[in-house]
């Protein structure tokens, strides 16, 4: 069996997961930002230290949920542009 990394091969992607991936990233990226937002210009919350702490959780999964968008838009740019084919490399 021939090994080198031309025939190198993976397995069909998963378009199903790849989409939800980018719809369920992008509703949590919009709704922690909309999050931010709000606590960052109430300053009655801003002084709050439990609100601060908060803020620092929902900017933090606002940057990781940025990570599954820019992940499933790869999975989707990786398809589309290959087609069908199970040739990735």
């Amino acid at each position: 069996m021939d090994y080198s990394p031309e025939n190198a091969t993976a397995p069909p992607l998963n378009l199903g997961a790849t989409y939800i991936y980018v719809i369920e990233g992008s509703i949590l990226f919009i709704l922690n930002t909309i999050l931010v937002v709000f606590i960052g210009t109430n300053k009655k919350l801003r002084s709050d230290k439990a609100s601060v702490i908060y803020l620092a959780n929902i900017v933090y999964d606002a940057i990781y949920t940025a990570g599954f968008v820019a992940a499933g838009f790869f999975r989707l740019n990786m398809y589309y542009e290959c087609g069908t084919c199970s040739k990735r490399f």
